[in-house]
Protein backbone atom coordinates (compact mmCIF):
# COMPACT_ATOMS: atom_id res chain seq x y z
CA UNK A 1 0.00 0.00 0.00
CA UNK A 2 2.56 2.43 1.10
CA UNK A 3 4.65 1.48 -2.38
CA UNK A 4 2.15 2.01 -3.86
CA UNK A 5 1.38 5.44 -2.38
CA UNK A 6 4.55 6.71 -3.50
CA UNK A 7 4.70 5.78 -7.00
CA UNK A 8 1.66 7.65 -7.21
CA UNK A 9 3.72 10.77 -5.62
CA UNK A 10 6.49 9.96 -7.60
CA UNK A 11 4.17 10.54 -10.86
CA UNK A 12 2.69 13.90 -9.59
CA UNK A 13 6.29 14.90 -8.41
CA UNK A 14 7.31 14.18 -12.45
CA UNK A 15 4.14 16.09 -13.81
CA UNK A 16 5.64 19.05 -11.80
CA UNK A 17 9.28 18.39 -13.09
CA UNK A 18 8.65 21.02 -16.18
CA UNK A 19 7.27 23.79 -14.42
CA UNK A 20 9.96 23.45 -11.95
CA UNK A 21 12.68 23.98 -14.60
CA UNK A 22 11.24 26.91 -15.71
CA UNK A 23 11.02 28.42 -12.36
CA UNK A 24 14.85 26.81 -11.33
CA UNK A 25 16.67 30.14 -12.82
CA UNK A 26 14.23 32.80 -11.04
CA UNK A 27 14.76 31.17 -8.19
CA UNK A 28 18.39 30.92 -8.28
CA UNK A 29 18.47 34.31 -9.59
CA UNK A 30 16.35 35.93 -6.80
CA UNK A 31 15.52 34.04 -3.98
CA UNK A 32 18.06 31.91 -3.80
CA UNK A 33 20.63 34.93 -2.69
CA UNK A 34 18.12 35.89 -0.19
CA UNK A 35 17.42 32.89 1.28
CA UNK A 36 21.43 32.40 1.54
CA UNK A 37 21.79 35.67 2.82
CA UNK A 38 19.08 35.46 5.70
CA UNK A 39 19.60 31.96 6.65
CA UNK A 40 23.48 32.86 7.07
CA UNK A 41 22.59 35.83 9.59
CA UNK A 42 20.27 33.70 11.37
CA UNK A 43 22.68 30.57 11.94
CA UNK A 44 25.52 33.03 12.86
CA UNK A 45 23.10 34.64 15.54
CA UNK A 46 22.30 31.26 16.74
CA UNK A 47 26.06 29.55 16.34
CA UNK A 48 27.12 28.93 19.98
CA UNK A 49 23.96 27.25 21.14
CA UNK A 50 23.56 25.00 17.67
CA UNK A 51 27.53 23.96 18.43
CA UNK A 52 27.85 20.08 19.67
CA UNK A 53 30.48 18.62 21.61
CA UNK A 54 32.85 15.69 20.21
CA UNK A 55 30.98 13.44 23.06
CA UNK A 56 27.56 14.05 21.31
CA UNK A 57 29.16 13.98 17.72
CA UNK A 58 30.10 10.39 18.46
CA UNK A 59 26.79 9.56 20.10
CA UNK A 60 25.01 10.77 16.83
CA UNK A 61 27.13 8.77 15.02
CA UNK A 62 27.23 5.83 17.10
CA UNK A 63 23.11 5.48 17.48
CA UNK A 64 21.52 8.50 16.11
CA UNK A 65 18.26 9.74 17.54
CA UNK A 66 16.87 11.47 14.98
CA UNK A 67 13.84 8.56 14.53
CA UNK A 68 12.70 8.78 18.41
CA UNK A 69 13.14 12.66 18.49
CA UNK A 70 10.79 13.32 14.99
CA UNK A 71 8.26 11.29 16.33
CA UNK A 72 8.66 13.19 19.68
CA UNK A 73 8.62 16.32 17.64
CA UNK A 74 5.21 14.92 15.92
CA UNK A 75 3.69 14.29 19.36
CA UNK A 76 4.33 17.91 20.60
CA UNK A 77 2.87 18.94 16.97
CA UNK A 78 -0.50 17.48 17.87
CA UNK A 79 -0.20 19.04 21.19
CA UNK A 80 0.28 22.71 19.15
CA UNK A 81 -2.76 22.03 17.50
CA UNK A 82 -5.19 21.18 20.58
CA UNK A 83 -3.87 24.30 23.04
CA UNK A 84 -6.47 26.30 22.16
CA UNK A 85 -8.75 23.40 22.86
CA UNK A 86 -7.22 22.53 26.14
CA UNK A 87 -6.53 26.19 27.23
CA UNK A 88 -10.16 27.82 26.15
CA UNK A 89 -12.29 24.98 24.62
CA UNK A 90 -12.46 25.90 21.29
CA UNK A 91 -10.46 24.26 17.90
CA UNK A 92 -8.60 26.72 15.76
CA UNK A 93 -9.17 24.97 12.02
CA UNK A 94 -6.31 27.33 10.68
CA UNK A 95 -3.90 25.67 13.56
CA UNK A 96 -4.97 21.88 11.81
CA UNK A 97 -4.50 23.60 8.27
CA UNK A 98 -0.98 24.83 8.58
CA UNK A 99 0.88 21.70 11.23
CA UNK A 100 0.04 18.70 9.26
CA UNK A 101 2.28 19.24 6.18
CA UNK A 102 4.89 20.85 8.22
CA UNK A 103 4.42 17.79 10.47
CA UNK A 104 5.07 16.01 7.67
CA UNK A 105 8.33 17.99 6.55
CA UNK A 106 9.77 17.66 10.08
CA UNK A 107 9.26 13.75 9.76
CA UNK A 108 11.52 13.82 6.45
CA UNK A 109 14.30 16.08 8.25
CA UNK A 110 13.64 19.63 7.39
CA UNK A 111 15.06 22.01 9.63
CA UNK A 112 12.77 25.00 8.01
CA UNK A 113 9.65 22.77 9.03
CA UNK A 114 11.09 22.89 12.69
CA UNK A 115 11.03 26.38 12.94
CA UNK A 116 8.20 27.36 11.09
CA UNK A 117 6.59 24.91 14.09
CA UNK A 118 7.63 26.86 16.76
CA UNK A 119 7.51 30.45 15.38
CA UNK A 120 3.84 29.24 14.61
CA UNK A 121 3.38 27.86 17.95
CA UNK A 122 4.53 31.17 19.45
CA UNK A 123 2.38 33.03 17.78
CA UNK A 124 -0.74 30.99 18.71
CA UNK A 125 0.49 31.12 22.16
CA UNK A 126 0.81 35.24 21.93
CA UNK A 127 -2.87 35.25 20.80
CA UNK A 128 -4.23 32.86 23.32
CA UNK A 129 -2.59 35.09 26.30
CA UNK A 130 -3.76 38.29 24.52
CA UNK A 131 -7.41 37.37 24.54
CA UNK A 132 -7.65 34.68 26.59
CA UNK A 133 -5.20 36.02 30.08
CA UNK A 134 -7.50 33.93 32.29
CA UNK A 135 -5.65 30.55 30.84
CA UNK A 136 -2.13 32.10 31.09
CA UNK A 137 -1.01 28.89 32.96
CA UNK A 138 -2.50 25.92 30.28
CA UNK A 139 -0.89 28.40 27.55
CA UNK A 140 2.41 28.97 29.00
CA UNK A 141 2.95 25.43 29.46
CA UNK A 142 1.95 24.17 26.22
CA UNK A 143 4.41 26.85 24.74
CA UNK A 144 7.06 25.51 27.06
CA UNK A 145 6.72 22.11 26.27
CA UNK A 146 6.73 22.33 22.98
CA UNK A 147 9.26 24.67 22.45
CA UNK A 148 11.87 22.62 24.30
CA UNK A 149 10.85 19.58 22.03
CA UNK A 150 10.93 22.00 18.56
CA UNK A 151 14.45 23.63 20.02
CA UNK A 152 16.40 19.94 20.62
CA UNK A 153 14.71 18.59 17.32
CA UNK A 154 16.31 22.06 15.45
CA UNK A 155 19.66 21.53 17.24
CA UNK A 156 19.93 17.48 16.17
CA UNK A 157 18.81 18.49 12.67
CA UNK A 158 21.36 21.03 12.20
CA UNK A 159 23.94 18.79 13.37
CA UNK A 160 22.85 15.91 11.39
CA UNK A 161 23.29 18.46 8.11
CA UNK A 162 26.47 19.28 9.20
CA UNK A 163 27.82 15.83 9.35
CA UNK A 164 25.89 14.82 6.18
CA UNK A 165 28.31 17.86 4.38
CA UNK A 166 31.35 16.87 6.00
CA UNK A 167 30.51 12.99 5.13
CA UNK A 168 30.77 11.83 8.48
CA UNK A 169 27.00 10.37 8.24
CA UNK A 170 25.46 9.23 5.42
CA UNK A 171 22.99 11.38 3.59
CA UNK A 172 19.70 10.32 2.42
CA UNK A 173 18.54 11.23 -1.05
CA UNK A 174 17.31 14.02 -1.12
CA UNK A 175 13.85 14.11 -2.79
CA UNK A 176 12.93 17.82 -2.03
CA UNK A 177 10.89 18.37 -4.58
CA UNK A 178 8.72 15.55 -3.92
CA UNK A 179 8.58 16.47 -0.51
CA UNK A 180 7.27 19.77 -1.47
CA UNK A 181 4.78 18.56 -3.44
CA UNK A 182 3.71 15.98 -0.95
CA UNK A 183 3.33 18.66 2.14
CA UNK A 184 1.22 21.30 -0.55
CA UNK A 185 -0.98 18.23 -1.31
CA UNK A 186 -1.34 17.63 2.56
CA UNK A 187 -2.19 21.02 2.69
CA UNK A 188 -5.00 20.84 -0.18
CA UNK A 189 -6.52 17.67 1.52
CA UNK A 190 -6.76 19.09 5.44
CA UNK A 191 -8.05 22.44 3.50
CA UNK A 192 -10.88 19.99 2.02
CA UNK A 193 -11.47 17.51 4.86
CA UNK A 194 -12.11 21.48 6.95
CA UNK A 195 -14.14 22.56 4.08
CA UNK A 196 -16.44 19.28 4.23
CA UNK A 197 -16.73 18.70 7.50
CA UNK A 198 -17.72 22.97 8.05
CA UNK A 199 -20.57 21.98 5.29
CA UNK A 200 -21.62 18.77 7.14
CA UNK A 201 -21.53 20.88 10.47
CA UNK A 202 -23.86 23.68 9.20
CA UNK A 203 -26.35 20.84 7.59
CA UNK A 204 -26.28 19.01 10.63
CA UNK A 205 -26.89 22.16 13.15
CA UNK A 206 -29.46 23.53 10.83
CA UNK A 207 -31.94 25.03 12.47
CA UNK A 208 -35.86 26.01 12.35
CA UNK A 209 -37.01 29.85 12.33
CA UNK A 210 -38.43 29.13 15.95
CA UNK A 211 -35.51 27.50 17.25
CA UNK A 212 -33.22 30.51 15.46
CA UNK A 213 -35.51 33.37 17.21
CA UNK A 214 -35.33 31.31 20.56
CA UNK A 215 -31.37 30.65 20.42
CA UNK A 216 -30.97 34.39 19.71
CA UNK A 217 -33.10 35.10 22.65
CA UNK A 218 -31.10 32.87 24.69
CA UNK A 219 -27.70 34.69 23.43
CA UNK A 220 -28.92 37.99 23.85
CA UNK A 221 -30.47 37.50 27.61
CA UNK A 222 -26.82 35.82 28.23
CA UNK A 223 -24.75 38.92 26.71
CA UNK A 224 -27.14 41.48 28.87
CA UNK A 225 -26.87 39.36 32.15
CA UNK A 226 -22.70 39.13 31.78
CA UNK A 227 -22.64 42.68 31.00
CA UNK A 228 -24.86 43.29 34.41
CA UNK A 229 -22.50 40.94 35.99
CA UNK A 230 -18.84 42.49 34.77
CA UNK A 231 -19.49 45.76 35.04
CA UNK A 232 -20.48 45.10 38.74
CA UNK A 233 -17.58 42.79 40.19
CA UNK A 234 -14.75 44.14 37.14
CA UNK A 235 -16.10 47.46 35.96
CA UNK A 236 -16.43 49.44 39.26
CA UNK A 237 -13.73 48.16 40.54
CA UNK A 238 -11.62 48.82 37.48
CA UNK A 239 -12.43 52.68 37.44
CA UNK A 240 -12.25 53.11 41.30
CA UNK A 241 -8.47 51.95 40.82
CA UNK A 242 -8.12 54.16 38.04
CA UNK A 243 -9.85 57.12 40.68
CA UNK A 244 -7.27 55.58 43.46
CA UNK A 245 -9.43 53.49 45.36
CA UNK A 246 -8.87 49.42 45.49
CA UNK A 247 -12.82 48.56 46.07
CA UNK A 248 -12.55 46.05 48.78
CA UNK A 249 -16.38 45.44 49.58
CA UNK A 250 -18.68 45.79 46.96
CA UNK A 251 -17.31 43.42 44.40
CA UNK A 252 -17.22 40.62 46.63
CA UNK A 253 -20.38 40.93 48.40
CA UNK A 254 -21.87 40.96 44.93
CA UNK A 255 -20.48 38.18 43.43
CA UNK A 256 -21.41 36.28 46.83
CA UNK A 257 -24.80 37.51 46.41
CA UNK A 258 -25.10 36.21 42.92
CA UNK A 259 -23.05 33.29 43.47
CA UNK A 260 -25.16 30.66 41.99
CA UNK A 261 -26.38 33.35 38.75
CA UNK A 262 -22.68 33.76 38.17
CA UNK A 263 -21.88 30.27 38.31
CA UNK A 264 -25.11 29.57 35.72
CA UNK A 265 -23.45 32.12 33.21
CA UNK A 266 -19.68 31.01 34.07
CA UNK A 267 -20.89 27.77 32.62
CA UNK A 268 -22.79 28.74 29.91
CA UNK A 269 -19.89 31.17 28.22
CA UNK A 270 -17.47 28.46 28.78
CA UNK A 271 -19.63 26.17 26.19
CA UNK A 272 -19.39 28.76 24.01
CA UNK A 273 -15.16 28.79 24.43
CA UNK A 274 -15.28 32.43 26.66
CA UNK A 275 -15.42 33.43 30.46
CA UNK A 276 -16.89 36.41 32.38
CA UNK A 277 -13.57 37.84 32.56
CA UNK A 278 -12.84 37.47 28.70
CA UNK A 279 -16.20 38.91 27.95
CA UNK A 280 -15.31 42.03 29.85
CA UNK A 281 -11.68 42.45 28.40
CA UNK A 282 -13.45 42.51 25.40
CA UNK A 283 -16.42 44.66 26.22
CA UNK A 284 -13.26 46.96 26.95
CA UNK A 285 -11.78 46.81 23.61
CA UNK A 286 -15.00 47.32 21.81
CA UNK A 287 -16.61 50.25 24.42
CA UNK A 288 -13.34 51.62 25.51
CA UNK A 289 -14.17 55.11 27.08
CA UNK A 290 -17.93 54.68 27.12
CA UNK A 291 -17.92 51.61 29.31
CA UNK A 292 -15.39 54.30 31.27
CA UNK A 293 -18.05 57.35 31.15
CA UNK A 294 -20.79 55.47 31.74
CA UNK A 295 -19.45 54.59 34.99
CA UNK A 296 -18.25 57.97 35.98
CA UNK A 297 -21.44 59.05 35.11
CA UNK A 298 -23.05 56.83 37.94
CA UNK A 299 -20.28 57.22 40.46
CA UNK A 300 -20.35 61.24 39.81
CA UNK A 301 -24.85 60.88 41.03
CA UNK A 302 -23.38 59.04 44.04
CA UNK A 303 -21.08 61.49 44.46
CA UNK A 304 -23.08 64.60 44.06
CA UNK A 305 -26.05 62.86 46.18
CA UNK A 306 -23.42 62.73 49.21
CA UNK A 307 -22.86 66.46 48.73
CA UNK A 308 -25.83 67.27 49.00
CA UNK A 309 -26.71 65.43 52.00
CA UNK A 310 -23.62 66.58 53.61
CA UNK A 311 -24.81 69.99 53.46
CA UNK A 312 -28.22 68.74 54.71
CA UNK A 313 -27.00 67.03 58.17
CA UNK A 314 -23.80 69.68 58.29
CA UNK A 315 -25.22 73.16 57.76
CA UNK A 316 -28.77 72.45 57.73
CA UNK A 317 -29.65 73.89 53.99
CA UNK A 318 -32.20 72.75 52.61
CA UNK A 319 -31.59 70.42 49.22
CA UNK A 320 -33.63 72.74 47.09
CA UNK A 321 -31.72 76.12 48.12
CA UNK A 322 -28.33 74.54 47.12
CA UNK A 323 -26.34 76.56 44.93
CA UNK A 324 -23.80 74.26 42.71
CA UNK A 325 -20.30 76.07 42.39
CA UNK A 326 -16.84 75.09 42.15
CA UNK A 327 -16.32 74.65 45.90
CA UNK A 328 -19.25 72.66 46.49
CA UNK A 329 -17.88 70.47 43.54
CA UNK A 330 -14.78 70.19 45.05
CA UNK A 331 -15.91 69.10 48.40
CA UNK A 332 -15.55 65.33 47.77
CA UNK A 333 -13.83 64.12 45.21
CA UNK A 334 -14.14 60.94 42.81
CA UNK A 335 -12.05 58.84 44.89
CA UNK A 336 -13.80 59.69 48.17
CA UNK A 337 -16.91 59.13 46.07
CA UNK A 338 -15.35 55.56 45.51
CA UNK A 339 -15.02 55.17 49.07
CA UNK A 340 -18.71 55.44 50.10
CA UNK A 341 -19.61 53.58 47.10
CA UNK A 342 -18.10 50.53 49.07
CA UNK A 343 -19.32 51.06 52.54
CA UNK A 344 -22.76 51.43 51.74
CA UNK A 345 -22.95 47.89 49.10
CA UNK A 346 -25.22 46.56 51.49
CA UNK A 347 -27.62 49.29 50.82
CA UNK A 348 -27.03 49.44 47.14
CA UNK A 349 -27.24 45.63 47.12
CA UNK A 350 -30.56 45.44 48.31
CA UNK A 351 -32.36 48.40 46.84
CA UNK A 352 -34.95 47.37 44.09
CA UNK A 353 -32.82 47.12 40.47
CA UNK A 354 -34.38 45.86 37.30
CA UNK A 355 -30.51 44.66 36.16
CA UNK A 356 -30.40 42.73 39.62
CA UNK A 357 -33.52 41.10 39.09
CA UNK A 358 -32.08 40.05 35.36
CA UNK A 359 -29.30 38.63 37.06
CA UNK A 360 -31.95 36.93 39.46
CA UNK A 361 -34.27 35.49 37.52
CA UNK A 362 -31.42 33.82 35.11
CA UNK A 363 -31.73 30.06 34.43
CA UNK A 364 -29.90 29.66 30.85
CA UNK A 365 -32.97 28.33 29.34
Amino acid sequence: MLHKLDNVLNKVSAWFTPLVKKGTPFYRRRVLPLQNKLSGAFFKRLQKYLKISSRQKKKLLNDPPFRRWRLCALLAALLQTATPEICIGEWWSTGILLTVPLAFLLWKGYRIAVLLLFVGQTVLCTALLLFYPGSFLSILLCWVVTGLIYAYLFRLENARVGLERSFELRSRRPETQKDIITALLLLFLCWMGLALASVVSEKGSRLSPEELAIEKEKAYRLSLVSGTIVRHVYGYADFCRQEGYELRKYPRAFAERFAPEIARVQQELHKKGSSLQEFYLNAKRTYGRRLYDSIAGEMDGIRRQAIMEMLVLQKGIPASEIRWNEAIDASISMQEACLIFDEMYESILSRPSRSFAEVRGYSGQ
